[in-house]
């Protein structure tokens, strides 16, 4: 068997936030999917109060937490479909979505706005709005838990501190991923993870 990491122990309560930072290749994918319960050949205990994850319903672990991905898979549909998915549309909660996730002036510019038709996997448009059109659906979702891996992989950097100024003022439990702008998320974070391959260490 081969270690990714090592030596990794940590608590998280309810509503706070944790950065997990460092090099490409540390682990830091794999423990938010271990903690998000994607991967379950885990050594270890991860623990959703007193209950190990892994004995968790999926569908009930599902209803309270979402999860931005690097790869965004998009329908084809429109890119308010995409976002609301199978929730009730409210347009007011929409909208501040779409600023959240700094959509509204892109979208603006479009002559069919938020109707606008998405081909498969959203090949029409650009990396950086098939990422935000993600984080909107996560937020437009709005679960109690949000696992976050990159948010800022296709952004430019005054898009990725809009993004993250968004992320770090949910009131929710937020795990996020990152390898960049790390002097910024460090005077962010209240919690930093930082992850090598010999272990982890709080910062």
């Amino acid at each position: 068997i081969n270690s990714v990491f090592e030596n990794v122990s940590f608590e998280l309560k309810s509503g706070e936030h944790i950065g997990l930072v460092g090099a490409n290749g540390a682990g830091k994918t794999t423990l938010l999917n271990c903690l998000s319960q994607s991967l379950s050949t885990y050594v270890g205990e991860v623990r959703y109060d007193p209950t190990e994850i892994r004995d968790i319903d999926p569908n009930a672990f599902l209803s309270n937490c979402g999860y931005i991905r690097q790869n965004h898979f998009l329908f084809n549909d429109t890119i308010k479909q995409n976002i609301i998915l199978n929730q009730r549309y409210d347009a007011e909660k929409f909208i501040l979505c779409l600023k959240q996730a700094a959509l509204s002036e892109w979208i603006e510019s479009l002559e069919l706005k938020a109707d606008h038709k998405l081909e498969q996997d959203g090949t029409n448009i650009s990396g950086g709005q098939r990422q935000r059109i993600s984080i909107a659906r996560a937020l437009y979702h709005d679960k109690d838990v949000l696992f976050v891996d990159e948010p800022s992989a296709s952004l430019d950097d005054q898009t990725a501190l809009t993004i993250y100024e968004t992320l770090l003022a949910l009131d929710k439990t937020v795990i996020l991923v990152a390898h960049r702008h790390l002097d910024y998320l460090n005077q962010r974070f209240k919690i930093k993870l930082e992850l090598t391959k010999a272990g982890a260490h709080h910062a």
